[in-house]
Protein backbone atom coordinates (compact mmCIF):
# COMPACT_ATOMS: atom_id res chain seq x y z
CA UNK A 1 0.00 0.00 0.00
CA UNK A 2 2.81 2.42 0.87
CA UNK A 3 4.48 1.70 -2.49
CA UNK A 4 1.22 2.59 -4.22
CA UNK A 5 0.88 5.84 -2.28
CA UNK A 6 4.46 6.76 -3.19
CA UNK A 7 4.10 5.87 -6.86
CA UNK A 8 5.66 8.67 -8.92
CA UNK A 9 6.31 10.76 -5.78
CA UNK A 10 9.22 8.91 -4.19
CA UNK A 11 11.47 11.97 -4.16
CA UNK A 12 8.86 14.58 -3.22
CA UNK A 13 6.57 12.88 -0.71
CA UNK A 14 7.39 14.00 2.85
CA UNK A 15 7.45 11.36 5.58
CA UNK A 16 4.90 13.19 7.73
CA UNK A 17 2.51 13.51 4.79
CA UNK A 18 2.94 9.81 4.03
CA UNK A 19 2.14 8.93 7.65
CA UNK A 20 -1.05 10.99 7.49
CA UNK A 21 -2.12 9.36 4.23
CA UNK A 22 -1.31 5.87 5.52
CA UNK A 23 -3.42 6.45 8.62
CA UNK A 24 -6.31 7.61 6.47
CA UNK A 25 -6.13 4.66 4.09
CA UNK A 26 -5.66 2.12 6.91
CA UNK A 27 -8.68 3.55 8.72
CA UNK A 28 -10.73 3.10 5.55
CA UNK A 29 -9.39 -0.44 5.01
CA UNK A 30 -10.14 -1.46 8.61
CA UNK A 31 -13.64 -0.03 8.28
CA UNK A 32 -14.38 -1.55 4.88
CA UNK A 33 -12.24 -4.67 4.39
CA UNK A 34 -12.68 -7.37 7.00
CA UNK A 35 -11.80 -11.08 6.58
CA UNK A 36 -15.36 -12.19 7.32
CA UNK A 37 -16.76 -9.92 4.60
CA UNK A 38 -14.27 -9.62 1.74
CA UNK A 39 -10.77 -10.91 0.98
CA UNK A 40 -7.89 -8.47 1.45
CA UNK A 41 -6.78 -8.82 -2.15
CA UNK A 42 -4.60 -6.06 -3.65
CA UNK A 43 -7.50 -5.02 -5.91
CA UNK A 44 -9.72 -4.24 -2.93
CA UNK A 45 -6.98 -2.50 -0.95
CA UNK A 46 -5.88 -0.35 -3.88
CA UNK A 47 -9.48 0.50 -4.70
CA UNK A 48 -9.87 1.86 -1.17
CA UNK A 49 -6.59 3.76 -1.55
CA UNK A 50 -7.78 5.26 -4.82
CA UNK A 51 -11.07 6.33 -3.27
CA UNK A 52 -9.33 8.41 -0.58
CA UNK A 53 -8.32 11.26 -2.85
CA UNK A 54 -8.28 10.25 -6.50
CA UNK A 55 -4.76 8.78 -6.32
CA UNK A 56 -5.36 6.66 -9.42
CA UNK A 57 -6.73 7.69 -12.77
CA UNK A 58 -8.17 4.48 -14.24
CA UNK A 59 -10.58 3.23 -11.58
CA UNK A 60 -14.07 4.65 -11.12
CA UNK A 61 -14.24 7.22 -8.33
CA UNK A 62 -16.64 7.31 -5.42
CA UNK A 63 -18.35 10.56 -4.60
CA UNK A 64 -16.81 12.56 -1.75
CA UNK A 65 -19.89 11.88 0.37
CA UNK A 66 -19.54 8.11 0.02
CA UNK A 67 -15.76 7.65 0.32
CA UNK A 68 -14.84 5.26 3.09
CA UNK A 69 -18.45 4.28 3.63
CA UNK A 70 -18.78 0.55 4.23
CA UNK A 71 -22.10 -0.03 2.44
CA UNK A 72 -21.68 2.39 -0.43
CA UNK A 73 -18.18 1.12 -1.20
CA UNK A 74 -19.45 -2.43 -1.73
CA UNK A 75 -22.46 -1.20 -3.69
CA UNK A 76 -20.01 0.60 -5.96
CA UNK A 77 -17.95 -2.57 -6.40
CA UNK A 78 -21.07 -4.62 -7.18
CA UNK A 79 -22.41 -2.07 -9.68
CA UNK A 80 -19.05 -1.87 -11.43
CA UNK A 81 -18.93 -5.68 -11.69
CA UNK A 82 -22.47 -5.94 -13.04
CA UNK A 83 -21.64 -3.41 -15.78
CA UNK A 84 -18.54 -5.32 -16.87
CA UNK A 85 -18.92 -6.71 -20.43
CA UNK A 86 -19.83 -9.04 -21.97
CA UNK A 87 -23.39 -8.94 -20.66
CA UNK A 88 -26.67 -10.31 -21.98
CA UNK A 89 -29.07 -8.33 -19.76
CA UNK A 90 -28.32 -4.59 -19.55
CA UNK A 91 -30.84 -3.70 -16.85
CA UNK A 92 -28.62 -3.51 -13.75
CA UNK A 93 -31.54 -2.62 -11.45
CA UNK A 94 -33.19 -5.89 -12.47
CA UNK A 95 -30.04 -7.79 -11.50
CA UNK A 96 -29.97 -6.01 -8.15
CA UNK A 97 -33.55 -7.07 -7.48
CA UNK A 98 -32.90 -10.64 -8.64
CA UNK A 99 -29.81 -11.08 -6.47
CA UNK A 100 -31.58 -9.49 -3.48
CA UNK A 101 -34.49 -11.90 -3.77
CA UNK A 102 -32.15 -14.85 -4.24
CA UNK A 103 -30.13 -13.92 -1.13
CA UNK A 104 -33.31 -13.39 0.88
CA UNK A 105 -34.68 -16.74 -0.33
CA UNK A 106 -31.51 -18.53 0.77
CA UNK A 107 -31.42 -16.69 4.10
CA UNK A 108 -35.05 -17.55 4.88
CA UNK A 109 -34.40 -21.20 4.04
CA UNK A 110 -31.17 -21.17 6.07
CA UNK A 111 -28.98 -22.37 3.20
CA UNK A 112 -25.81 -20.88 1.72
CA UNK A 113 -26.01 -22.66 -1.63
CA UNK A 114 -28.60 -24.17 -3.96
CA UNK A 115 -28.43 -26.79 -6.70
CA UNK A 116 -29.49 -26.13 -10.28
CA UNK A 117 -33.00 -27.50 -9.70
CA UNK A 118 -33.56 -25.17 -6.71
CA UNK A 119 -32.18 -22.19 -8.64
CA UNK A 120 -34.52 -22.87 -11.57
CA UNK A 121 -37.42 -23.24 -9.14
CA UNK A 122 -36.52 -19.89 -7.57
CA UNK A 123 -36.34 -18.32 -11.04
CA UNK A 124 -39.84 -19.55 -11.90
CA UNK A 125 -41.17 -18.18 -8.61
CA UNK A 126 -39.44 -14.85 -9.26
CA UNK A 127 -41.09 -14.52 -12.68
CA UNK A 128 -44.49 -15.20 -11.13
CA UNK A 129 -43.99 -12.72 -8.28
CA UNK A 130 -42.90 -9.89 -10.57
CA UNK A 131 -45.28 -10.78 -13.42
CA UNK A 132 -42.52 -11.32 -15.96
CA UNK A 133 -42.43 -13.56 -18.99
CA UNK A 134 -39.61 -16.01 -19.52
CA UNK A 135 -38.58 -14.03 -22.60
CA UNK A 136 -38.21 -10.93 -20.40
CA UNK A 137 -35.71 -12.70 -18.16
CA UNK A 138 -34.28 -15.93 -19.62
CA UNK A 139 -32.88 -18.24 -16.95
CA UNK A 140 -29.66 -18.98 -18.83
CA UNK A 141 -28.94 -15.31 -19.51
CA UNK A 142 -29.34 -14.07 -15.92
CA UNK A 143 -27.27 -16.97 -14.53
CA UNK A 144 -24.49 -16.35 -17.06
CA UNK A 145 -24.45 -12.61 -16.31
CA UNK A 146 -24.33 -12.82 -12.52
CA UNK A 147 -21.74 -15.60 -12.72
CA UNK A 148 -19.50 -13.66 -15.10
CA UNK A 149 -19.86 -10.60 -12.89
CA UNK A 150 -18.50 -12.60 -9.94
CA UNK A 151 -21.71 -12.36 -7.92
CA UNK A 152 -22.24 -16.11 -7.70
CA UNK A 153 -20.08 -19.11 -8.47
CA UNK A 154 -20.98 -22.55 -9.75
CA UNK A 155 -19.17 -25.48 -8.21
CA UNK A 156 -19.96 -29.21 -8.35
CA UNK A 157 -23.53 -28.58 -9.45
CA UNK A 158 -24.23 -25.98 -6.73
CA UNK A 159 -24.54 -22.20 -6.82
CA UNK A 160 -23.53 -19.84 -4.02
CA UNK A 161 -22.54 -16.20 -3.60
CA UNK A 162 -18.85 -15.78 -4.40
CA UNK A 163 -17.95 -13.69 -1.33
CA UNK A 164 -19.70 -13.20 2.00
CA UNK A 165 -20.00 -9.43 1.46
CA UNK A 166 -22.15 -9.99 -1.64
CA UNK A 167 -24.49 -12.33 0.23
CA UNK A 168 -24.79 -10.06 3.28
CA UNK A 169 -25.27 -6.97 1.15
CA UNK A 170 -28.14 -8.41 -0.87
CA UNK A 171 -29.90 -9.81 2.20
CA UNK A 172 -29.75 -6.34 3.73
CA UNK A 173 -31.01 -4.83 0.50
CA UNK A 174 -34.00 -7.20 0.47
CA UNK A 175 -34.80 -6.38 4.10
CA UNK A 176 -34.60 -2.66 3.37
CA UNK A 177 -36.92 -3.01 0.39
CA UNK A 178 -39.52 -4.88 2.45
CA UNK A 179 -39.22 -2.47 5.37
CA UNK A 180 -40.64 0.24 3.13
CA UNK A 181 -43.79 -1.79 2.39
CA UNK A 182 -46.60 -1.73 4.92
CA UNK A 183 -47.50 -5.40 4.41
CA UNK A 184 -43.98 -6.49 5.41
CA UNK A 185 -43.08 -3.75 7.91
CA UNK A 186 -43.92 -5.53 11.17
CA UNK A 187 -42.30 -8.79 10.03
CA UNK A 188 -39.08 -7.07 8.95
CA UNK A 189 -38.92 -4.99 12.13
CA UNK A 190 -39.08 -8.20 14.12
CA UNK A 191 -36.29 -9.66 11.97
CA UNK A 192 -34.14 -6.58 12.61
CA UNK A 193 -34.80 -6.84 16.36
CA UNK A 194 -33.73 -10.49 16.30
CA UNK A 195 -30.56 -9.65 14.37
CA UNK A 196 -29.65 -6.97 16.92
CA UNK A 197 -30.42 -9.27 19.85
CA UNK A 198 -28.40 -12.18 18.42
CA UNK A 199 -25.13 -10.87 17.04
CA UNK A 200 -23.19 -14.00 17.98
CA UNK A 201 -22.55 -14.68 14.31
CA UNK A 202 -20.61 -12.80 11.65
CA UNK A 203 -23.66 -13.13 9.39
CA UNK A 204 -26.03 -11.25 11.70
CA UNK A 205 -23.41 -8.61 12.46
CA UNK A 206 -22.66 -7.89 8.81
CA UNK A 207 -26.28 -7.91 7.69
CA UNK A 208 -26.94 -5.26 10.33
CA UNK A 209 -23.95 -3.24 9.16
CA UNK A 210 -25.11 -3.22 5.55
CA UNK A 211 -28.70 -2.55 6.52
CA UNK A 212 -27.73 0.45 8.63
CA UNK A 213 -25.89 1.96 5.65
CA UNK A 214 -28.52 1.20 3.03
CA UNK A 215 -31.45 2.60 4.97
CA UNK A 216 -32.22 6.01 6.44
CA UNK A 217 -34.99 4.47 8.54
CA UNK A 218 -34.28 5.53 12.15
CA UNK A 219 -35.85 2.30 13.41
CA UNK A 220 -32.70 0.40 12.43
CA UNK A 221 -30.27 2.67 14.31
CA UNK A 222 -32.61 2.96 17.29
CA UNK A 223 -33.01 -0.82 17.50
CA UNK A 224 -29.25 -1.38 17.41
CA UNK A 225 -28.71 1.37 19.98
CA UNK A 226 -31.35 -0.07 22.33
CA UNK A 227 -29.86 -3.56 22.03
CA UNK A 228 -26.45 -2.08 22.92
CA UNK A 229 -27.82 -0.32 26.01
CA UNK A 230 -29.26 -3.58 27.29
CA UNK A 231 -25.86 -5.29 27.13
CA UNK A 232 -24.13 -5.47 30.53
CA UNK A 233 -26.71 -2.99 31.86
CA UNK A 234 -25.97 -4.35 35.34
CA UNK A 235 -22.51 -2.75 35.12
CA UNK A 236 -21.48 0.87 35.40
CA UNK A 237 -18.65 1.87 33.04
CA UNK A 238 -15.31 0.90 34.55
CA UNK A 239 -13.57 3.71 36.41
CA UNK A 240 -10.11 2.11 36.06
CA UNK A 241 -9.62 3.04 39.70
CA UNK A 242 -11.57 0.95 42.19
CA UNK A 243 -12.04 -1.72 39.52
CA UNK A 244 -8.27 -2.24 39.22
CA UNK A 245 -7.41 -1.83 42.92
CA UNK A 246 -6.70 -5.58 43.15
CA UNK A 247 -3.87 -5.24 40.65
CA UNK A 248 -2.77 -1.67 41.37
CA UNK A 249 -1.24 -2.86 44.64
CA UNK A 250 1.77 -3.68 42.49
CA UNK A 251 3.65 -1.40 40.11
CA UNK A 252 5.84 -3.14 37.57
CA UNK A 253 7.37 -0.59 35.24
CA UNK A 254 8.73 -2.50 32.25
CA UNK A 255 11.63 -0.77 30.44
CA UNK A 256 10.76 0.46 26.95
CA UNK A 257 13.14 1.45 24.18
CA UNK A 258 12.27 2.67 20.70
CA UNK A 259 13.56 0.35 17.97
CA UNK A 260 16.41 1.49 15.75
CA UNK A 261 14.33 0.92 12.60
CA UNK A 262 12.33 3.77 11.11
CA UNK A 263 8.54 3.73 11.62
CA UNK A 264 7.96 2.80 7.98
CA UNK A 265 10.12 -0.33 8.38
CA UNK A 266 8.36 -1.24 11.63
CA UNK A 267 5.00 -1.02 9.85
CA UNK A 268 6.34 -3.27 7.07
CA UNK A 269 7.50 -5.86 9.63
CA UNK A 270 4.15 -5.77 11.41
CA UNK A 271 2.26 -6.14 8.13
CA UNK A 272 4.45 -9.11 7.17
CA UNK A 273 3.76 -10.78 10.51
CA UNK A 274 0.02 -10.11 10.23
CA UNK A 275 0.01 -11.60 6.72
CA UNK A 276 1.72 -14.73 8.05
CA UNK A 277 -0.82 -15.02 10.86
CA UNK A 278 -3.72 -14.53 8.44
CA UNK A 279 -2.39 -17.27 6.17
CA UNK A 280 -1.92 -19.55 9.16
CA UNK A 281 -5.48 -18.91 10.42
CA UNK A 282 -6.87 -19.49 6.92
CA UNK A 283 -5.03 -22.81 6.68
CA UNK A 284 -6.22 -23.84 10.14
CA UNK A 285 -9.80 -22.92 9.22
CA UNK A 286 -9.59 -24.97 6.03
CA UNK A 287 -8.21 -27.97 7.93
CA UNK A 288 -10.98 -27.71 10.52
CA UNK A 289 -13.57 -27.53 7.75
CA UNK A 290 -12.14 -30.72 6.22
CA UNK A 291 -12.36 -32.50 9.55
CA UNK A 292 -15.97 -31.28 9.87
CA UNK A 293 -15.93 -31.68 13.63
CA UNK A 294 -19.06 -30.16 15.17
CA UNK A 295 -18.59 -27.61 17.94
CA UNK A 296 -20.70 -28.01 21.05
CA UNK A 297 -21.94 -24.48 21.69
CA UNK A 298 -22.69 -25.35 25.32
CA UNK A 299 -19.00 -25.99 25.91
CA UNK A 300 -18.18 -22.37 25.12
CA UNK A 301 -18.24 -20.28 28.27
CA UNK A 302 -21.32 -18.07 28.31
CA UNK A 303 -19.35 -15.19 29.81
CA UNK A 304 -16.90 -15.25 26.91
CA UNK A 305 -19.77 -15.34 24.43
CA UNK A 306 -21.41 -12.36 26.13
CA UNK A 307 -18.15 -10.38 26.07
CA UNK A 308 -17.69 -11.22 22.38
CA UNK A 309 -21.22 -9.99 21.67
CA UNK A 310 -20.47 -6.79 23.52
CA UNK A 311 -17.38 -6.02 21.45
CA UNK A 312 -19.25 -6.93 18.26
CA UNK A 313 -21.85 -4.33 19.15
CA UNK A 314 -19.12 -1.75 19.87
CA UNK A 315 -17.82 -2.43 16.38
CA UNK A 316 -21.26 -2.12 14.77
CA UNK A 317 -22.07 1.19 16.48
CA UNK A 318 -18.61 2.50 15.64
CA UNK A 319 -19.08 1.64 11.97
CA UNK A 320 -22.47 3.32 11.88
CA UNK A 321 -21.41 6.61 13.43
CA UNK A 322 -18.07 6.83 11.59
CA UNK A 323 -19.58 6.20 8.20
CA UNK A 324 -22.47 8.61 8.72
CA UNK A 325 -20.28 11.15 10.53
CA UNK A 326 -21.10 13.90 8.03
CA UNK A 327 -24.76 13.06 7.30
CA UNK A 328 -26.23 12.40 10.76
CA UNK A 329 -27.28 15.43 12.78
CA UNK A 330 -25.57 16.10 16.11
CA UNK A 331 -28.49 14.87 18.28
CA UNK A 332 -28.36 11.56 16.35
CA UNK A 333 -24.56 11.16 16.41
CA UNK A 334 -24.04 11.90 20.09
CA UNK A 335 -26.02 9.00 21.66
CA UNK A 336 -24.48 6.46 19.27
CA UNK A 337 -20.93 7.68 19.90
CA UNK A 338 -21.59 7.90 23.62
CA UNK A 339 -22.82 4.31 23.69
CA UNK A 340 -19.66 3.09 21.93
CA UNK A 341 -17.69 4.53 24.85
CA UNK A 342 -20.07 3.33 27.56
CA UNK A 343 -20.67 -0.18 26.23
CA UNK A 344 -16.95 -0.71 25.69
CA UNK A 345 -16.31 0.35 29.30
CA UNK A 346 -19.15 -1.81 30.65
CA UNK A 347 -17.66 -4.82 28.89
CA UNK A 348 -14.26 -3.95 30.35
CA UNK A 349 -15.84 -3.68 33.80
CA UNK A 350 -17.16 -7.24 33.40
CA UNK A 351 -13.71 -8.51 32.42
CA UNK A 352 -11.99 -6.73 35.32
CA UNK A 353 -14.56 -8.06 37.79
CA UNK A 354 -13.84 -11.59 36.66
CA UNK A 355 -10.08 -11.02 36.79
CA UNK A 356 -10.40 -9.76 40.37
CA UNK A 357 -12.45 -12.79 41.44
CA UNK A 358 -9.91 -15.20 39.97
CA UNK A 359 -6.80 -13.22 41.02
CA UNK A 360 -5.58 -15.45 43.87
CA UNK A 361 -6.28 -18.63 41.90
CA UNK A 362 -4.36 -17.20 38.94
CA UNK A 363 -1.31 -16.48 41.14
CA UNK A 364 -1.29 -20.09 42.36
CA UNK A 365 -1.68 -21.35 38.81
CA UNK A 366 1.33 -19.32 37.62
CA UNK A 367 3.47 -20.55 40.52
CA UNK A 368 2.47 -24.18 39.92
CA UNK A 369 3.23 -23.81 36.21
CA UNK A 370 6.70 -22.43 36.93
CA UNK A 371 7.45 -25.24 39.39
CA UNK A 372 6.30 -27.88 36.93
CA UNK A 373 8.35 -26.34 34.10
CA UNK A 374 11.49 -26.31 36.26
CA UNK A 375 10.95 -29.89 37.44
CA UNK A 376 10.50 -31.09 33.85
CA UNK A 377 13.52 -28.98 32.76
CA UNK A 378 11.32 -27.00 30.40
CA UNK A 379 12.94 -23.87 31.86
CA UNK A 380 16.72 -23.73 31.89
CA UNK A 381 18.00 -21.83 34.93
CA UNK A 382 21.50 -20.31 34.92
CA UNK A 383 24.12 -22.29 36.90
CA UNK A 384 24.24 -19.72 39.73
CA UNK A 385 20.47 -20.09 40.28
CA UNK A 386 20.09 -23.84 40.67
CA UNK A 387 17.20 -25.27 42.62
CA UNK A 388 13.60 -24.23 43.02
CA UNK A 389 12.93 -20.49 43.49
CA UNK A 390 11.72 -19.41 46.91
CA UNK A 391 8.05 -18.65 47.56
CA UNK A 392 8.91 -14.94 47.69
CA UNK A 393 10.55 -15.11 44.25
CA UNK A 394 7.63 -17.09 42.81
CA UNK A 395 5.20 -14.54 44.24
CA UNK A 396 7.02 -11.67 42.51
CA UNK A 397 6.91 -13.45 39.14
CA UNK A 398 3.26 -14.46 39.58
CA UNK A 399 2.20 -10.92 40.53
CA UNK A 400 4.18 -9.45 37.64
CA UNK A 401 2.45 -11.90 35.27
CA UNK A 402 -0.96 -10.98 36.67
CA UNK A 403 -0.18 -7.29 36.32
CA UNK A 404 0.92 -7.65 32.69
CA UNK A 405 -2.16 -9.74 31.87
CA UNK A 406 -4.53 -7.17 33.38
CA UNK A 407 -2.63 -4.30 31.74
CA UNK A 408 -2.72 -5.85 28.26
CA UNK A 409 -6.41 -6.80 28.46
CA UNK A 410 -7.38 -3.36 29.76
CA UNK A 411 -5.27 -1.40 27.28
CA UNK A 412 -6.56 -3.52 24.39
CA UNK A 413 -10.12 -2.71 25.48
CA UNK A 414 -9.42 1.04 25.64
CA UNK A 415 -7.61 1.07 22.29
CA UNK A 416 -10.37 -1.01 20.66
CA UNK A 417 -13.03 1.55 21.61
CA UNK A 418 -10.86 4.37 20.26
CA UNK A 419 -10.18 2.51 17.03
CA UNK A 420 -13.84 1.68 16.38
CA UNK A 421 -15.10 5.22 16.97
CA UNK A 422 -12.10 7.36 16.03
CA UNK A 423 -12.29 9.80 13.10
CA UNK A 424 -11.50 13.49 12.80
CA UNK A 425 -15.06 14.08 11.57
CA UNK A 426 -16.40 13.39 15.07
CA UNK A 427 -14.11 15.73 17.02
CA UNK A 428 -16.97 18.00 18.23
CA UNK A 429 -18.76 14.91 19.58
CA UNK A 430 -15.62 13.71 21.36
CA UNK A 431 -15.24 17.09 23.05
CA UNK A 432 -18.82 16.94 24.28
CA UNK A 433 -18.39 13.42 25.63
CA UNK A 434 -15.12 14.40 27.32
CA UNK A 435 -16.84 17.34 29.01
CA UNK A 436 -19.69 15.14 30.24
CA UNK A 437 -17.50 12.24 31.42
CA UNK A 438 -14.27 13.96 32.34
CA UNK A 439 -14.46 12.32 35.77
CA UNK A 440 -13.89 8.90 34.17
CA UNK A 441 -10.20 8.14 33.59
CA UNK A 442 -10.88 5.62 30.79
CA UNK A 443 -12.86 8.23 28.82
CA UNK A 444 -9.84 10.52 28.98
CA UNK A 445 -7.61 7.64 27.87
CA UNK A 446 -9.90 6.94 24.90
CA UNK A 447 -9.76 10.61 23.96
CA UNK A 448 -5.94 10.55 24.03
CA UNK A 449 -5.89 7.34 21.98
CA UNK A 450 -8.09 8.92 19.31
CA UNK A 451 -5.90 12.03 19.13
CA UNK A 452 -2.71 9.96 18.90
CA UNK A 453 -4.17 8.10 15.93
CA UNK A 454 -5.72 11.02 14.07
CA UNK A 455 -3.49 14.05 14.80
CA UNK A 456 -0.11 14.83 13.30
CA UNK A 457 1.01 16.55 16.52
CA UNK A 458 1.28 14.71 19.81
CA UNK A 459 -1.30 15.89 22.40
CA UNK A 460 1.50 16.38 24.94
CA UNK A 461 -0.29 18.81 27.25
CA UNK A 462 -3.33 16.54 27.64
CA UNK A 463 -1.04 13.52 28.07
CA UNK A 464 1.02 15.29 30.75
CA UNK A 465 -2.08 16.33 32.68
CA UNK A 466 -3.53 12.82 32.54
CA UNK A 467 -0.19 11.29 33.56
CA UNK A 468 -0.17 13.48 36.66
CA UNK A 469 -3.72 12.40 37.52
CA UNK A 470 -2.69 8.75 37.09
CA UNK A 471 0.24 9.11 39.49
CA UNK A 472 -1.19 6.51 41.91
CA UNK A 473 -2.72 4.33 39.21
CA UNK A 474 -0.05 1.97 37.78
CA UNK A 475 -2.43 0.30 35.30
CA UNK A 476 -3.63 3.65 33.96
CA UNK A 477 -0.07 4.95 33.61
CA UNK A 478 0.99 1.78 31.82
CA UNK A 479 -1.87 2.10 29.33
CA UNK A 480 -1.00 5.73 28.57
CA UNK A 481 2.66 4.82 28.26
CA UNK A 482 1.90 1.99 25.86
CA UNK A 483 -0.18 4.30 23.65
CA UNK A 484 2.68 6.82 23.52
CA UNK A 485 5.19 4.08 22.68
CA UNK A 486 2.99 2.69 19.89
CA UNK A 487 2.56 6.15 18.39
CA UNK A 488 6.31 6.87 18.37
CA UNK A 489 7.14 3.43 17.03
CA UNK A 490 4.68 3.40 14.13
CA UNK A 491 4.69 7.01 12.94
CA UNK A 492 7.11 9.89 12.63
CA UNK A 493 6.98 12.73 15.13
CA UNK A 494 8.59 16.14 15.48
CA UNK A 495 12.01 15.66 17.11
CA UNK A 496 11.38 17.97 20.06
CA UNK A 497 7.94 16.44 20.67
CA UNK A 498 9.43 12.97 20.47
CA UNK A 499 12.16 13.77 23.01
CA UNK A 500 9.67 15.34 25.40
CA UNK A 501 7.34 12.36 25.08
CA UNK A 502 10.19 9.93 25.72
CA UNK A 503 11.25 11.79 28.87
CA UNK A 504 7.65 11.95 30.06
CA UNK A 505 7.10 8.19 29.78
CA UNK A 506 10.58 6.77 30.43
CA UNK A 507 10.94 5.55 26.86
CA UNK A 508 14.56 5.23 25.77
CA UNK A 509 15.72 6.15 22.28
CA UNK A 510 18.51 4.46 20.32
CA UNK A 511 20.64 7.59 20.81
CA UNK A 512 21.21 7.97 24.58
CA UNK A 513 22.32 11.59 24.18
CA UNK A 514 18.77 12.47 23.24
CA UNK A 515 17.34 10.95 26.39
CA UNK A 516 17.68 11.42 30.11
CA UNK A 517 15.27 10.45 32.85
CA UNK A 518 14.98 11.00 36.56
CA UNK A 519 12.40 8.24 36.98
CA UNK A 520 13.47 4.89 38.34
CA UNK A 521 12.94 1.80 36.19
CA UNK A 522 11.95 -1.25 38.22
CA UNK A 523 13.40 -4.41 36.69
CA UNK A 524 11.77 -7.75 37.33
Amino acid sequence: MEKWLLLGQEDTFKEAALDTKIKEVKEKCETILRPSVAPSYPFYILTVAQSVDDIGTNAPVLSHEDRGSFGFFYEWLITTSLHRPPIKIHDVSLKYRYLSELAYHMHQNKVVRVDSYELESFHTSYLQTFKLRYIDLPYEDIVIDITRAGMIKAESGYFEFRYPYIYYYFIARALNSRLQKSEYESQIKETISQLAAHIDTEENENILLFLSYLSENPYIRNTILQAAKEMFSHNDPTDLDNDVAFINRHDFNVPMQLPEEKPRRIRELIDEKLDQERRKRKLEAENKAKLATPVDEEEIDEAIKAITRGYRMVRILGHVVKNFATSLEGPEKYPITEEVYLLGLRVLKEILTRLALSYDAFLEQVKDTIKYAIEKEMIKLPPERKGMPTDAQLNIVAKATAFVRAFLITSDGIIAVARHVGTVKLYPIYREILENYNYLLPVRLIDIAIKLESQAQLPLEAMSKLLDDLDKNPIGKSILRRMAYNRLTLYEADRSEKERCCRMFDIRQDNPRLYSSSRKIVKI
